[in-house]
């Protein structure tokens, strides 16, 4: 779960200048469902 949020941050990094806002709200997303998953796995 770690190793696959760390590499889409890190694909997101490079487009962080072109469309913050749209990079923002997609790690914002990626990272709720990460942890959305991870406590319906408690």
């Amino acid at each position: 779960m770690n190793a696959l949020f760390v590499s889409g941050s890190a694909r997101a990094v490079p487009t962080c200048g072109g469309a913050a806002i749209l990079d923002l709200a997609l790690c914002l997303i990626l990272s709720v469902t990460v942890v959305g998953l991870l406590l319906l796995a408690l």
